[in-house]
């Protein structure tokens, strides 16, 4: 019988960006091409690796409420 313990579960993380400032910056948007919230999912998900699943979304105007809904829920949300 085995006594290791299960992996723990992948820490959710969504970056929730405005996607403004790349869509009416032209210096924005050559720096960041993907948008900002996609550069710092990469940066998340390269750091973490296999301990990390993230995901984007982008809103215009971003209104963070309770009538918010995101499947399955993360376990963190940074704003982009």
């Amino acid at each position: 019988m085995s006594s290791a313990a299960p992996a723990p579960s992948p820490i959710r993380v969504l970056v929730w960006g405005e996607n403004v400032h790349e869509q009416v910056e032209p210096h924005v948007a050559k720096l960041y091409p993907q948008g900002m919230h996609t550069t710092i999912a990469e940066g998340i998900a390269e750091n973490l690796g296999d301990n990390v699943v993230v995901s984007t979304t982008f809103v215009v105007p971003v209104k963070l409420s309770s009538n918010v809904t995101v499947s399955p829920a993360p376990d963190v949300v940074t704003l982009a």
